[in-house]
């Protein structure tokens, strides 16, 4: 069953703000915790006190956090307007959420990715077809039944 780009648009929406989440997830372990990698070598090749590239750093981080976070919510808001309902929105944008926080967390942070962690992403990619199939099919329903009742009434 084909859906309209319209109706699809909220897909892209709620997926993008569930990666802009992660992504302000991101940001706020680097303005708060240790930084990244990349930063140590920098005061020796910039001739830069160590306590300036970390208060500028720390600061662009937490810029980014406010910033990733206003795009989150921008992108979900669209996504909710677009939506058949607020359930589908929610679905995908947390699914891509925890499923893009967790990749973070791997390339990043070293994090480990567990089989349960794996079965339970799954769990929700299943949800979100699950919640999308039957909404679509419930659309389906109720175009086909407001396409008998014009034919009725016409016949009429």
């Amino acid at each position: 069953m084909k859906m309209s780009p319209i109706n699809s648009s909220y897909l892209t929406l709620s997926a993008t703000a569930g990666l802009a989440g992660a992504l302000a997830s991101v940001a706020g372990k680097f303005a708060l915790g240790n930084l990244p990698s990349f930063v140590a070598p920098l005061p020796f090749m910039l001739n830069v006190p160590s306590s300036v590239l970390t208060v500028f750093f720390r600061t662009i981080f937490i810029l980014s956090t406010v910033l990733l976070n206003a795009v989150m919510w921008i992108f979900y808001t669209r996504a909710l307007r677009l939506s058949g309902n607020s359930l589908q929105a929610l679905a995908i944008n947390t699914a891509c959420n925890f499923i893009s926080s967790a990749v973070f967390g791997l390339l990043l942070f070293g994090d480990d990715i567990t089989s349960s962690s794996v079965f339970g992403m799954l769990l929700m990619l299943l949800g979100v077809v699950l919640i999308n199939t039957g909404n679509q099919e419930n659309e389906q329903s109720a175009e086909d039944a407001t396409v008998k009742e014009s034919i009725e009434k016409k016949r009429k």
